[in-house]
């Protein structure tokens, strides 16, 4: 598969909230990194995709994919859902770097503004404190320490 393709299928499974086929395409040394949960392994990656698309309520996801640079992919996506912790909505728009290999990305980069997240996630409070990094660790422990207490559980 090429990395378009691998794209193509990645953010289709997203869309339809289909985690089991995002998982599928990482390589078992795979990397993730977004601003939320910062850098994963590709089972905590996995692990990720599932508690976020099982939790995910009023889901839609838009994406287009910019193109190639030999094994790199760039795409752009927006998701629109509620925020299950607040009950908010939200709207993420993003943009990803992908690093594929023999069908699989073995690197996956998410980047999107934060202090945008936050503030439509948490209200107020994310408006008050969405721009300081202290805050930013703060939600990056509690991000992680959930994905923990999911991959525990399943």
């Amino acid at each position: 598969m090429t990395p378009q393709s691998v794209a193509e299928i990645f953010y289709g499974a997203m869309g339809r909230r289909d985690a089991t086929t995002m998982a599928s395409l990482y390589d078992v040394d795979a990397t993730f990194e977004d601003p939320i949960f910062g850098k994963l392994s590709s089972k905590e990656t996995q692990a990720m995709w599932t508690m976020l698309m099982t939790r995910a309520r009023d889901f839609s996801l838009e994406f287009k994919v910019h193109g190639t640079q030999g094994d790199r992919v760039m795409v752009s996506w927006t998701a629109r859902y509620t925020f299950a912790k607040t009950g908010r909505p939200v709207i993420n728009r993003a943009r990803t770097e992908m690093l594929v290999r023999s069908g699989k990305i073995v690197h996956h980069k998410d980047d999107f503004s934060l202090f945008q997240w936050c503030r439509q996630a948490l209200g107020l409070p994310g408006l008050a404190l969405g721009c300081l990094p202290p805050f930013h660790k703060v939600l990056r422990r509690q991000s992680l320490d959930q994905l923990k207490k999911f991959s525990a559980q399943a």
